[in-house]
This record gives structure tokens, sequence and C-alpha cells, in this order.
């Protein structure tokens, strides 16, 4: 039977390998790529399969997002701007993909606590192929989101250039704030109700409904802007809507917020890799 020693490579492997966070990262992830892309290739299928409207619920979840807050904001609240509908769109579309990965990594390594008492695998296999689950999911959605704009008036331009960088960026974020939920939730189950509350008001606060640009000069506006999450949306409203490339200062702060908690998720990981399975069967 495969024990966690037998699945651990020989001593010459274990002092080869790169102590430089990133760099074990990626010596990792070429490693065990096989079953990451197979894994994440599985959720998937099973995903579409438990559902009678299979890759359909993909596209549904937006659209009845924006059709039911653009009732409330723009109908009862009499919340009036011209495109409105596709100002919404655009911020649930990409609102959705950091918010469904961070809740699908969440339980993606305590649901696997059996598993890893038994062999050795990198911790980070596991929200990992939360991620990229979701990115297959959000690049068809993207795909569908740019025919419509394209539809609606809003073609391509230049500032499409900036579009892969923004994407990026907020990779990035999501994989910097997926990996420590993911270690965290399994330890402390009660975390999920403290995440999905902070994510339900971080929703309300990172301009899907408002243009934070508008907002009075003061400390509200301030401490709208430390969310990176606001620059990510503005910077996506820009490139789609107005044709304009993201400010170089909001591009710089996301960036630099985002590789500074990419740094900080890699080192956590790496930190509890070990001890997981014990940390798992903790009573």
């Amino acid at each position: 039977m495969l024990t966690q020693e037998s699945t651990t490579g020989s001593p010459a492997e274990h002092f080869s390998r790169p102590q430089n966070p990133f760099a074990l990262w990626i010596h990792d992830f070429r490693r065990y790529r096989e079953i990451i892309f197979f894994r994440t290739y599985a959720s998937l299928k099973a995903e579409t399969e438990k559902a009678y409207l299979g890759y359909v619920w993909w596209f549904l979840e937006p659209v009845v997002n924006t059709i039911l807050f653009y009732t409330i904001f723009a109908i009862f609240l009499k919340h009036q701007s011209p495109n409105y509908v596709v100002f919404l769109v655009i911020g649930f579309v990409f609102w959705e993909w950091f918010q469904s990965t961070v809740s699908f990594s969440m339980p993606s390594i305590g649901s696997k606590a059996n598993l890893l008492q038994l062999i050795y695998l990198p911790k980070f296999i596991f929200p990992m192929c939360s991620i990229l689950s979701n990115a297959w999911k959000f690049v068809c959605v993207l795909a569908v989101l740019l025919v419509y704009l394209w539809i609606s008036g809003f073609p391509p331009s230049v500032a499409y250039l900036a579009l892969p960088l923004v994407l990026a960026i907020q990779l990035a974020l999501i994989i910097a704030v997926s990996f420590p939920t993911a270690i965290i939730f399994p330890i402390f189950p009660d975390s999920q109700i403290f995440i999905q509350t902070l994510l339900r008001g971080l929703m309300l606060v990172s301009g899907i409904f408002f243009e934070g640009s508008k907002l009075a000069p003061g400390p509200a506006k301030t401490w709208f802007y430390v969310n990176p999450i606001a620059h990510l949306i503005d910077m996506y409203r820009s490139i789609l809507i107005d044709h304009e490339f993201p400010a170089l200062w909001s591009l710089a702060y996301t960036a630099t917020f985002s590789l500074i908690f990419l740094v900080f998720s890699f080192w956590l990981m790496r930190k509890v890799d070990r001890i997981m399975p014990k940390l798992l069967t903790r009573e």
C-alpha cells in the first residue's frame, strides 16, 4: 500500500528541490501537473453531469444575478445611467469569478483528509484544481460576455491589449485568497460563515452596482479604493465600455497588492504542507 514515505521521493530528489517558494511551487506544479489537469477535467465533467442543463448553468448564474439586481436598482430604486445593464453584467461576471473560486476552493483540502492520511501530495494541488476548474468556466462566460458587448455596440478596441494583464492580476489575487481559505476552513469549519459573510459584504462595496469614481472625495472613497476588487472592476469597465487603458496607478496598486498576498499564500501553504494531515485529524 502507498504510504507518505513511499511517495515523497528519494533523498537526492529532495536535496535538489528549490527552496524559493515560487520556484518550489513551479517545480511541484510541473511534477504533479497530470494529476492537477486530470482532477480539473474530472471535476468539470462531474459538475455538468449532475445537472440537467449541464454547461448552461455556467452562463445562467451571471444572467440571473444581473436581472435580479437590475430590477432592484434600476427599476425599484430608480438608479438610471446609460448602459446600466452592460455596467452590471461586467461587474457580476468578474466578481463571480473571484467569489465562486474562493468558495469552491475552501473545502478542497479538507474533503481529501482520508486520502492525505495514506499518501503524500502537495496540498496546493486541491485548491489549484478548483481554481483551474473555475477559470475554465470563467473563460467560457467571458467569451459570451465579449460577444454580447460587441452586439450591444461596444466593439473591440486597442485597449483590449491591457485585458490579459488585468486578468493575470485577478488570477494572482484569486490564488492568493483561495490558498489560505483552503487551509483555514478544514481546521476551523466555523470560518466558512465568516468568509461567506465577508464575501457578501465585499460584493456590496466593490463597485458592482455603482461607479466608485463618482463617490464624493473623503474617507469613504479612500477606503473604497483600498479594495483591489474595486480597482479591477473599474479597469475592466475602462477597457470594455470606455475603450480606455486602465490607470497606471490602479494597475500598480492591484499588482503589488496581489503579489504580496500571493507570496504570503505560497509561504503559508509550504509551511503547513507536511503537518496538514495531522491538523485535519486533530480532535
